[in-house]
């Protein structure tokens, strides 16, 4: 008799932010408005790192679509990650996070701490931050269930060397809070790219 084969683990692909001026004419249309962007993104991907120069602006009123907005131009399953650095914290606050953030209640997935600068001088800061939205925290790399890839994307074998040793340790990974997600940051990402990697996972049985 043969063994049922163990089902891969929850595994989200997305990308650090929605807002490239690049994407303007290469993925969005042309005459597509900006507060529309996040809306057409969460028709093709389910989630986003937001990052957290693009949530100081948002806070800032910088931006045409406010953090309120948003659950409202996605669907009921997209996940909102957000990026956590010193300079968030020094600029915002914690008290106006907890307020704001907590404006995306069930779609708010994770905390996520890409500088280990930032997790060590603000560890205590930033967990409190995650206990009060009730949310994880998570650093951005192999060894967490989050993994940021720095990639163009254009050649996919390569990526997936890169990527295997964090998907190999998802395997014995106990249950997470959040699902498991790789956002990809480039300044030349483009979105047919991601849309060509998150193929190759779900290929890949992710």
């Amino acid at each position: 008799m043969s063994e049922t084969p163990i089902p891969k683990p929850d595994l989200q692909t997305g990308a650090y932010g929605w807002l490239h001026r690049h994407w303007q004419g290469s993925y969005y249309p042309d005459d597509l408005p900006e507060d529309w962007q996040l809306g057409y993104y969460s028709n093709d991907f389910n989630t986003v790192l937001v990052p957290a120069a693009d949530l100081v602006a948002s806070l800032a009123g910088e931006q045409v679509l406010p953090i309120e907005d948003w659950p409202d131009e996605v669907h009921e399953n997209f996940r909102f990650y957000i990026e956590c650095n010193a300079v968030l914290l020094e600029t915002v606050g914690a008290a106006a996070l907890i307020e704001h953030l907590g404006a995306l209640q069930q779609q708010l997935a994770a905390l996520v701490v890409g500088n280990a600068g930032d997790a060590g001088a603000q560890a205590a800061s930033l967990q409190r931050l995650g206990d009060a939205l009730s949310v994880p925290l998570y650093a951005g790399d192999s060894a967490s269930d989050i993994f940021l890839l720095n990639s163009e994307l254009k050649d996919l074998r390569q990526v997936r060397a890169q990527i295997e040793p964090f998907l190999q340790q998802l395997e014995n990974r106990p249950q997470a809070e959040a699902p498991a997600a790789i956002f990809v940051r480039h300044p030349k990402l483009q979105a047919a790219d991601l849309g060509r990697f998150r193929a190759m996972l779900e290929v890949m049985g992710y």
